[in-house]
This record gives structure tokens, sequence and C-alpha cells, in this order.
């Protein structure tokens, strides 16, 4: 009987570690040359690409290098569509290509989008991949944005206070159960409620809206919530800073902007932001929805992160209020209403309108404040294309499909935004000037609404694409339920390089030296780093912390030409992040791990 019962504890120990792990995605990683000599001839060159973790969809991109300045600013294409300000433009884009595992080529003839040769240069190739055979991944089971339209409710936060790498991202959003706001790690449990922590933010008397949130970058326990009174006060919308008080209620900060408030008087829709970065908040007043529907208003508003005070404004209503669209039966005014930060810029877009734009909020001349600009015209996030439209072409008006809910860009500038009511497609996705390239599907993706699209790109084990889980229902759920919970994730990479006839052979990166995500990762106490040399030389492989010192040296020899591997025993470090150099010749990479204690 003793031996029975010991059977059965362990069996229950078991089940109960295994459904007690934290989540630790499979990752995604392409590898390829970061130059590549080409004659501009029109022979095939091939781009030897490495695929690891998981077979992958691949979109190869060509464009400009350094040519920003004399492209200037041009708008063009059908209707307008597509404008760019003084930055690199897209010369090729292919189609979506499967990829193995393993070593695969890109090829490319040396033509552009319409068909030329395009002219010998130097020239950026990206390579961006998404996993699209597999089905997604529960990051966690019960954060769920009650997402539907209005503003950014997502947001992810990859630095710490101090600028450096988190180690674990930190989510923010509006939380679809109690309706108050949720925070919670990415790389916890999963299928554990209990690092789900909520806060009631809707704290203020006549406060009708409370839709978008972020956290301070310079002190997680406060939050930056965009909001407004009621309309029938017509006053006060704008931004509010409130000290996070953990599963209780917010506290308004008085020390910050007006007792706690930084906006305008007078505001008709309070769903513009809020995004922060060490600086500024930022914040948009618009009129999308029409309450005032004869008012153009198209603000951004920036104000000091530390005490609230107005910064610098910009008035984009030209883009955004469309009176034509007004006579012709939609709205005046599109938004925007929503916007993520990514490198120092801010991709803006709505479901009521057909416009996505980067804007650079620290331009000194406020007429390169767009940076790019998408609208109607290339049938990608467009409304009002399809040849039986009865208000043709017509960009603001949110009654009409597709509804793209948010925006966000990963580390190389590529755009996606949510997009539903196109059948089985899960997003939208533009290049890094804002180039409409497809619309893609997650694997299993079913016509359902989607919610978010959020990218972690940051070197960590927790990067790729996080979404809602609109798409699949699971088994305890009920169907009609409007809400489906779930904050999954999907393996991405994108990586770049060069395209040139100045690259000789000899100054070309070998093709195979290639340095793989640490396994495992993350670890405790040892994990291995695996890399390959494509010729012998000397090869050094050095652990940093993350304030970059330099904590110890596992390699530094000369090693022969092939695949390698060595251990790093961690046991006498803290728990945290770290980062791993391997160097051989002129080729380095860096990754990034974490410890954990």
């Amino acid at each position: 009987m003793k031996k029975v019962i010991l059977v059965a504890l362990s069996a229950a120990f078991f089940s109960t570690s295994v459904f007690a792990a934290n989540f630790s995605p499979k990752q995604l990683r392409l590898s390829a040359p970061s130059k590549v000599a080409y004659n501009f001839d029109s022979k095939i060159l091939e781009i030897p690409v490495t695929v690891s973790g998981m077979n992958a969809g691949v979109i190869f991109c060509v464009y400009t290098k350094n040519k920003g300045a004399s492209i200037g600013k041009i708008q063009n294409g059908y209707l307008g569509w597509h404008y760019v300000n003084k930055i690199d433009t897209a010369m090729y884009i292919s189609p979506l290509t499967d990829l193995a595992v393993g070593k695969s080529n890109i090829m490319w003839n040396g033509r552009g989008k319409l068909g030329a040769i395009v002219p010998a240069d130097d020239y950026t190739y990206y390579l961006w991949a998404y996993d699209n055979k597999n089905p997604k991944v529960y990051a966690s089971r019960y954060m769920t944005s009650i997402m539907h339209n209005e503003g950014k409710q997502i947001h992810i936060q990859e630095l710490d206070t101090k600028g450096l790498p988190l180690a674990n991202p930190l989510v923010t959003m509006q939380h679809a159960f109690n309706g108050n706001k949720a925070k919670w790690s990415i790389g916890s449990d999963p299928y554990d409620s209990s690092y789900v922590e909520t806060c009631n933010v809707r704290v203020i008397t006549n406060w009708s809206f409370d839709r978008s949130i972020c956290p301070s970058p310079k002190d997680f326990s406060s939050v930056f919530v965009s909001g407004g009174l009621s309309r029938s006060i017509g006053k006060a919308k704008g931004v509010w800073k409130m000290k996070w008080v953990p599963n209780g209620s917010a506290i308004v900060d008085v020390n910050w902007g007006t007792n706690g408030f930084a906006g305008i008087s007078v505001a008709y829709n309070p769903f513009g932001g809020p995004e922060a970065d060490e600086n500024n908040v930022y914040w948009f007043d618009n009129n999308y929805y029409g309450y005032n529907d004869n008012l153009p208003a198209a603000i951004f508003y920036t104000f000091d992160l530390n005490d609230g005070s107005l910064v610098r404004k910009f008035d984009v209503t030209s883009w955004w209020a469309r009176p034509d669209d007004y006579k012709a039966g939609g709205q005046l005014n599109g938004g925007p209403n929503g916007f993520s930060l990514r490198n120092g810029k801010l991709i803006m877009g709505s479901h009521t309108s057909c416009l996505t734009q980067l804007v650079d909020p620290y331009v000194e001349n406020d007429k390169d404040f767009i940076v790019w600009a998408n609208q109607n015209g290339d049938y990608y996030f467009d409304h009002n294309f399809d040849p039986t439209s009865k208000m043709k072409w017509v960009c603001n008006d949110f009654l009409t499909p597709p509804f793209t809910t948010s925006f966000d860009a990963d580390d190389n500038g590529f755009v996606s935004g949510a997009v539903y009511d196109l059948g089985a497609v899960s997003f939208g996705f533009e290049g890094p000037d804002g180039t409409g390239i497809a619309n893609l599907a997650f694997a299993g993706e079913t016509a359902s609404r989607k919610f978010y699209v959020n990218y972690v790109d940051y070197g960590s084990p927790f990067d790729g694409i996080y979404t809602d889980n609109q798409g699949s229902i699971p088994k305890d759920v009920n169907p009609k339920q409007a809400i489906v919970p779930g904050f999954m994730y999907i393996a991405h990479d994108s990586i770049k390089g060069t395209i040139g006839m100045q690259i000789g052979v000899e100054e070309a990166e070998p093709q195979a030296f290639t340095v793989n995500q640490n396994t495992p990762n993350p670890f405790n106490p040892s994990t291995t780093i695996n890399f390959t040399l494509a010729k012998a030389g000397k090869v050094t492989v050095d652990i940093f912390n993350v304030s970059g010192q330099r904590i110890e040296t596992l390699v530094n020899t000369t090693m022969n030409a092939g695949a390698h591997s060595v251990t790093w025993n961690a046991s006498n470090q803290s728990a945290g992040v770290y980062f791993y150099t391997v160097k051989s010749g002129n080729d380095a990479r860096t990754m990034k791990m974490t410890l954990i204690k």
C-alpha cells in the first residue's frame, strides 16, 4: 500500500510539474551573409540562407541604401497611395516563400518591381520570416484584451527603467474579464492566473473612456492612461498619470501635469494614444467618430514625461480629415486612434481610415514629421476598393471592412496590422517605407475577428509575434462568448544585409558563419552555445552582463572550419539577462540569453 501511495504521489508531482512549466517558446532564426556581391547583369543571384528552429514563410526585399536625401519627398502610385519623406524605398519584394529548416537559397534576377534591371549600386536586402505552419501557442491563457476597434490597448515593454533589455518583456493591457487593466511578464507559466496583476484605473468622476494604457518608461509603478470626461461635460480629454496599485484601484499622480492630467480643454476623442519614451508622452486629439463631424481634427501632442507640460504639437489634419469623403457619405475625420513606438518613431493607424503613417516626433522641421504614409490605392488596409462599393475609394469609413485594430513594427521597421473581414487573413503587412506587401495568415486562421498583432524583437528568448486567440476557441470556452481568452505566440525573425558590385568576393561575409541561440534558454546553471565557422581562424566567445561588461571568455583560440560548441556554467552568476558574442575574423554575432535560479 505504501508503495502504491508513493507511486501515486510521484505521478501527481509529475503531472503538476508538466503544467507548471514557464513559457519558453521555440525560436525561429535566419542567418545569411551580411554582404553579397552581384554584378547586376541579369544573372540569377543566389543568397544562402540558413533557417533554424522551424520551417518558415519568408519574404525577400531589396531597398535602396543611403539614398533618402536624393529621393526627397515623393507621393505617387495609384490614387497617390504612397508618400515617402527622404527615406530609402523598395525596389523589389518577393512573394511569400516557404523555406525548410536547414540551408536554402533565396534567388533574385536583379530586376525591380516593374521588371527592369535595377541600376548597379549598393542595396539593402531584408529577409522577414514567420512561422506559417504551426498552430499558435499560449503565452498566457488569462491575458485577454477587450480591444475591438478603439485605441492601442496592448503595450509590450522591452526595456527596463534604465533603458536596458528586460529579462522578461512586460505586457500591459485592457483586461477582458473584469474591465480592469492588467500586467503580466512574458515567460511566466501560461496556465497560472496568479501571474496576472490587475488594477482598476477608472477612478475619476464622470470619466467615460479609459481605453489605452502604457507604463512609464522610468517607473513601472506608474502608468499613462488615455481617457476623457463624459461628452456632456465636453472638456478635459488627454492623458492621466496614475500610480498602479496591484490588484487594487489606481491613484492619480497629482504632481504630474495639472492634478495628474495633461491634455486640452476641448477635445472630441480620447483614443489616440498614449505612448511614451524616455522623454515624452504622446497623445492624439481627433474626431473620428463624428461627434462634431463638421469639425476637422487631427493634432499630435507631445507632453513632457517628467512634469506633463506641453512640449510640442503637430497638425496633421490635412492627412486625416477628408471633406471629399464626408461629402461622398463617409466621415470627415479618420483618426488615428492608436500608435506604437519603435526605434524613436511611431506607427499610426485606425480602423476608421485607410491611412497608416510613420512619424518622427523629434524632427526640427514640422514638415518632416511624416516619414511615410500609405493610403487608398495599393489594396492593403484600403477601404471601399471593391468594384461594387457604393462609396468607391472613400478612405474615412468606419463601417467598411477591412477592419484594422492595431499596428506595430519589428526592429527592422516592418509593420503589421491585425485585419478582419477579409476571410482567413490574420494581418496586413507593410515594408520599412510603408509599401504594402501582403495580407498574411497564421496557421489554422479562420474568418474571425483579429484584435492585435504585436512584436517582441530585441534579441530576447521571447522574440516573436504576439496576437489574440479569436481564430481558435478553446474547448472550455462558450463559442458565443464575445472575447476568446488567450495571448498567443508565433515565431518570427527578420535580418538585413547589403548587395553591391563593390563588394569583392574576398570581402563578402563567409556564407557558413552562423551562431545559434544557446540551448537550453532560459537555463540553470549551464547552457551550450553552437556556432559554425566558414574557415579556420582565431575565435573568441565572450560573455557580457546587461551593463556591457565582459565577465568571462569561454574561447580564445584558433579553430578549424565547421561546427563547434562550447558550454557555459553560470553557477557563480546571479539570475538575469546575459549576452554572448562569437567572433571570428571580421565576423561576429551577439545573442541574448537568460539565467534563471
